[in-house]
């Protein structure tokens, strides 16, 4: 316990973390498929603002789904799971 509370992380990591995400947007604009992008509303993480701007990337226009929920979507205490589940198999029949 003493450690998680004094585990700290170094400022210029923090800095990176725009760096990160900036193949991503390289990489939407090749994405030429259907696609389905599910985004937490209340995600902390990943600002849906930026996943909205990544979709937007994307030639194909994938269908972007907001879910109530933050970063953890595939977790299986997520609240939005039948949601998330009932949208994937939706978009998966619309692929055949």
């Amino acid at each position: 316990l003493r450690a998680l509370r004094d585990f700290r992380i170094p400022t210029r990591l923090i800095a990176e973390l725009p760096r990160a995400g900036a193949p991503a947007g390289t990489a939407a604009r090749r994405v030429s498929w259907p696609t389905l992008v599910l985004q937490g509303a209340n995600d902390r993480l990943v600002a849906p603002a930026l996943t909205r701007q990544l979709a937007q990337r994307m030639p194909a226009q994938p269908r972007l789904l907001e879910v109530q929920g933050e970063h953890d979507l595939a977790a299986m205490r997520q609240p939005a799971r039948p949601e998330i589940a009932r949208h994937v198999l939706e978009f998966a029949r619309g692929l055949s």
